[in-house]
């Protein structure tokens, strides 16, 4: 016979699964996953070519880059230097702004054992850091699973510059100067923007729990309503933005010279409820 308190425990595991698919019906819905968060994002966006030995330190054990994208040894990673602002669930309440910069790796996928195991065949972006000014905006995302961290971060978009440090030490991690290579323009308009930009940021993306257990969901970045212009400029590396990461100055140019060229993107986006894009992308 089952046990009192295996009795009470499964009774409130119910409980709580009925009040989670009311919530959830409370949530806007868009063609496979509610959305949770909403909020508008101002980033500078630099491709970068890495080694793929590079790549491989800061991924999961679990995943892989896909063996197509990769380029003479080298793999897209893509840096954002960017600020959050009115990040708030879609239902209202409080309402954060903070900066935010990111390395994502995008098309990685399970490795082949999971990948059977789970049913999985899907490309995904997975984020290894991400740096914030911002307490609460770095709990939220670790709900995720995502690796967010503190940092002493500082930008000024009139004079093209933008610092991320160590919150406690205060030594400088990257510097970014840039300046805009052409005007702004309605995303669909922008060359190379449907074919490299939407491309690499409309995968969901993919975080390790500290449990060890994988979480999914879809960030939409609301592309074909967003506003992208080119720009040229120098990241500048007193470390890497991650060990594992080179170091070193580089220079780069604007989108509009090339598939690996910078732009600055403003948009706003969706944020899906966790574990749902999983059901979506496992089946």
């Amino acid at each position: 016979m089952p046990t009192t308190s295996f009795l009470v425990i499964f009774f409130f595991s119910l409980v709580s699964l009925f009040a989670l698919k009311m919530f959830l019906n409370t949530l806007p819905y868009n063609e496979d996953h509610y959305e949770i968060v909403i909020g508008n994002y101002w980033a500078v966006v630099v491709p970068q070519l890495v080694s793929v030995q590079e790549v491989n330190t800061v991924l999961p054990q679990d995943l892989e880059l896909i063996e197509d994208r990769i380029q003479n040894g080298s793999y897209m990673v893509l840096y954002t230097f960017g600020y959050q602002n009115k990040v708030q669930p879609v239902f209202g309440g409080i309402s954060l702004h903070y900066l935010e910069s990111i390395v994502a790796v995008p098309y990685v996928k399970f490795t082949p054992e999971l990948e059977e195991k789970y049913g999985v065949n899907a490309s995904f972006t997975f984020l290894p850091r991400l740096y914030l000014n911002d307490t609460w905006g770095i709990w939220l995302g670790r709900m995720y699973g995502m690796a967010k961290v503190k940092g002493h971060m500082v930008s000024d978009e009139n004079a093209g510059s933008y610092k991320v440090s160590e919150y406690d030490s205060h030594d400088d991690i990257v510097q970014l100067s840039w300046k805009p290579s052409t005007t702004w323009k309605a995303s669909e308009n922008f060359p190379y923007s449907r074919q490299y930009i939407e491309g690499s940021i409309v995968l969901p993306l993919v975080a390790e729990t500290r449990l060890g257990v994988y979480l999914s969901c879809i960030f939409d970045w609301k592309f074909p309503q967003s506003s992208v212009r080119g720009v040229q400029g120098k990241m500048e590396f007193h470390k890497g933005f991650m060990e594992g990461l080179p170091s070193g100055s580089f220079s780069f140019t604007g989108l509009e010279k090339g598939p690996l060229g910078a732009y600055e993107i403003n948009t706003n986006w969706t944020l899906s409820f966790p574990f749902l894009s999983l059901h979506t992308w496992y089946k």
